[in-house]
Formats: structure tokens, sequence, C-alpha cells
């Protein structure tokens, strides 16, 4: 299944890009998801959506489509989904 993942502000410089489409066999939760990123991208990622032990991080937001998922990573994805993270933002 295909899965499009968009990423904002300190992901989307972290990691380089502003998307990308990962292609895995599912059924897949969005907690597999993240695991799998975590492996593609490493240290980069995990500081900022994985906490301790694989756990989400408190100031990370998810959307699937248009409609945030609060914290559920065992919600399950669709083929053809789209995926945004959402990270903090910080300025003043």
């Amino acid at each position: 299944m295909k899965v499009r993942v968009l990423y904002t502000t300190q992901l989307k410089h972290a990691l380089d890009r502003a998307s990308e489409e990962v292609d895995l066999p599912g059924p897949l939760t969005v907690g597999q998801l993240l695991r799998h990123l975590s492996e593609l991208h490493g240290e980069p990622f995990d500081k900022l959506v994985l906490a301790r032990q694989g756990e989400l991080c408190y100031s990370i937001l998810i959307c699937v489509g248009s409609e945030s998922i609060g914290r559920d990573i065992s919600t399950k994805l669709q083929d053809g989904d789209e995926l945004t993270l959402l990270s903090p933002v910080s300025g003043g």
C-alpha cells in the first residue's frame, strides 16, 4: 500500500524534504508507519517525532487526510492515504 507523508516546519528542515511516498505491505497502522520512518531517517526523525521507547512526542500533531487523529497511532491507514506530521513552531 502507498501512503504519502507530508512534513512541516522543523521536520521538513531536519529531513530536507517536504514529503515522501512510502510503499509498504498493508494493512498498516500509523504507529507501524512511524516505526518504518524512524528506521529510514534515524535520529533526525526520532528527535522530533518519537520519544523514549518509541512513544509519540507530545508536541507532534498527526492528521490522516484532513482529520486530526490526536495521539491514536493505532489508527489504520488505507492505500492512498495522506499522513501529515505537524511539528512545533518556535520563534519570537
